[in-house]
């Protein structure tokens, strides 16, 4: 599907650390508020290697009774959630992917294999509480099929994140006759807490246009407005708000990402 693979244009570190910083902050908003996250435990058969609190990023003492009994290591820790790994089961995913991909295979055939290899491993080295059936994955060509469908060629798409309208982070990628390519870095939009505003997003776009040609497509949002979604018991509704309220800007959104996003939304509706 990437042709000629991924062309990373720049990579701005400060900026590359603040996307980072980002998704860790989505996660912890996506976690509940009323227990500890999850536990990730590492084991040697049934003698416990190493356990480690997600929610925290902290080694944590508690008692391991082997994989079947991860029921009653919940119980007795208070962890909701837990995930063991067996101490070679990475080592393993990647010798599954290893053995089946090639040199010349693009991203996605690439990601698959490891994705493929986790799922061989479910339920042999890798244990989940509560746990999960067998991990089916889609086959690979549907996963292209998907992303042509969803993503127009020749598009340039441009994430913004802002906060109080100047520029905080920012993310760049074009994809046209199968080549993908990304460039991440503060002066992508415009200088480290540059105003966004009166234009200068609008101005932001055309400058990418005049660059790297194809159509545009712009999702800006303050980061205060991305994180009250991640955290509301509405997605959806929080989206609209934001939209509403300029703290969601678009421009050139297809519609189907669109009905993607809010689908999504709806689906991520928390009951309580």
């Amino acid at each position: 599907m990437l042709d000629k693979d991924i062309l990373v244009v720049d990579l701005g570190a400060d900026n590359w650390n603040r996307l980072l910083g980002l998704g860790e902050g989505l996660l912890k908003a996506l976690e509940p508020d009323d227990g500890p996250g999850p536990l990730l435990v590492i084991y040697r058969g049934l003698k416990l290697l190493r356990a480690i609190d997600l929610g925290c990023a902290r080694p944590v003492s508690v008692e391991f009774y082997g994989t079947s009994r991860l029921d009653m290591l919940s119980r007795e820790s208070g962890y909701p959630r837990i995930l063991a790994l067996e101490e070679n089961a990475l080592t393993r995913v990647v010798g599954h992917a290893q053995r089946e991909l090639e040199y010349k295979d693009d991203y996605l055939k690439q990601l698959g294999g490891f994705a493929r290899g986790v799922a061989r491993e479910w339920g042999r080295t890798i244990f989940t509480y509560p746990p999960r059936g067998r991990l089916r994955l889609p086959p690979h060509r549907a996963l292209e099929w998907a992303f042509r469908l969803l993503v127009p060629d020749d598009t340039v798409f441009l994430f913004a994140i802002t906060e109080k309208r100047k520029a905080w982070t920012s993310a760049v990628m074009g994809y046209s006759g199968g080549d993908l390519w990304l460039l991440t870095s503060l002066d992508t939009v415009a200088l480290e807490e540059g105003d966004l505003s009166n234009g200068a997003l609008e101005a932001a776009a055309r400058l990418l246009q005049s660059k790297y040609g194809g159509t545009v497509r712009v999702v800006a949002i303050q980061r205060e407005a991305l994180l009250r979604v991640s955290r509301s018991r509405f997605p959806s509704g929080a989206l609209l708000w934001a939209l509403n309220t300029g703290d969601l800007r678009l421009s050139r959104i297809p519609l189907r990402w669109k009905v993607l996003a809010f689908a999504a939304a709806l689906a991520a509706t928390r009951r309580g």
